[in-house]
C-alpha cells in the first residue's frame, strides 16, 4: 500500500490547512459522501488497487473532490502534477485487509502537511500532518454514497 506523489512542486503557493484535520471534518455530510463515493470507485476495498483524490476547499468554504488519474497499480496509486489550490487533505482507498496507512502515506502527509485518509469498507484511518495514524472509524460499515456528491 504505497501512495506516491511524484514530480511534486514543493514551492507551490497554496493555502494549505493546518497539519491536523479538524476534529469534526468527517462529520461533514459532504465529506462523508465524497469519501463514500471514492470507496465505491475503488471497488469498496475488494480489489488490490487503490483510488485517490484531493479534498479541496474552495473560497466559499465548499468541499469538493479532485480525483487522481487512475494508474491501477497493485496496492498503490501515484500522482504526478501540481497539487490543487485549496487542498486540505488527501484521501484514498486501501484493500479491506489493509486498513492502516502505509509509510508512504505518512511521508505524503509530512511533505504536504495535510492529513492523509485511508478508506476501507469498515474503517477510516487518518495520518496527520505530524505522522500520527488515528482511527476515525473502526470495525463498522460507514459508507453511504450520495448521488449529489461525486468525485470527479
Amino acid at each position: 500500500m504505497r501512495l506516491f506523489l511524484l514530480s511534486m512542486i514543493c514551492a507551490f503557493a497554496l493555502s494549505l490547512s493546518a497539519a491536523d484535520p479538524p476534529p469534526d471534518l468527517f462529520e461533514d455530510p459532504v465529506i462523508r459522501s465524497l469519501f463514500a463515493d471514492l470507496l465505491r470507485l475503488g471497488g469498496f476495498g475488494q480489489v488490490n488497487t487503490e483510488r485517490a483524490a484531493f479534498l479541496v476547499r474552495d473560497a466559499n468554504g465548499e468541499y469538493r473532490c479532485v480525483l487522481w488519474p487512475a494508474t491501477l497499480g497493485f496496492k498503490r496509486e501515484r500522482f504526478s502534477g501540481i497539487v490543487p489550490a485549496g487542498t486540505v487533505a488527501v484521501f484514498h482507498t486501501h484493500p479491506n485487509q489493509s486498513p492502516f496507512g502505509s509509510a508512504s502515506d505518512q511521508q505524503t502527509s509530512l511533505i504536504l502537511k495535510v492529513p492523509v485518509f485511508t478508506l476501507t469498507r469498515r474503517s477510516i484511518y487518518v495520518i496527520t500532518g505530524h505522522g500520527e495514524d488515528i482511527a476515525v472509524v473502526r470495525g463498522r460499515v460507514w459508507a453511504t454514497p450520495s448521488p449529489e456528491q461525486r468525485c470527479r
